[in-house]
């Protein structure tokens, strides 16, 4: 079971590091640079918004079904100490998973946000 949570919380951190979300809002300028023939550098930066806006909530998604089945696991344990124990560290281990999905989610606006301008 450990190493399903684990593996889970890996994918969960493999799934945040394309995850960005950013205010459209902005009207700071544009940067010109072009780094591949015919394209810009803001139309990179919008699919990686996009694609990291799916991640985001797939990734946020699969953390809730992890704390449910923590959870249920926690309340199913019925005095069994191992079982009440494994259902804790479901739920911490999809805990971490959400923190390190929005720690990925600031440091990839930040990345963004230089090319941006």
């Amino acid at each position: 079971m450990k190493k399903k949570i684990i593996a889970a919380a890996t994918i969960l951190q493999a799934l945040s590091f394309g995850t960005a979300f950013a205010d459209t809002a902005q009207t700071s300028p544009k940067v010109t640079i072009n780094p591949i023939p015919g394209g810009s550098v803001d139309r990179i930066v919008e699919i990686i918004q996009i694609v990291g806006g799916w991640l985001l909530m797939a990734a946020g998604a699969l953390a809730v079904v992890f704390l449910i089945i923590g959870g249920l696991q926690y309340m199913t344990s019925a005095g069994n100490a191992e079982k009440a124990a494994a259902g804790k560290k479901t739920i911490i281990y999809a805990l971490i998973g959400v923190a390190v999905v929005l720690l990925s989610l600031f440091l990839v606006n930040v990345v963004l946000g230089f090319f941006k301008g």
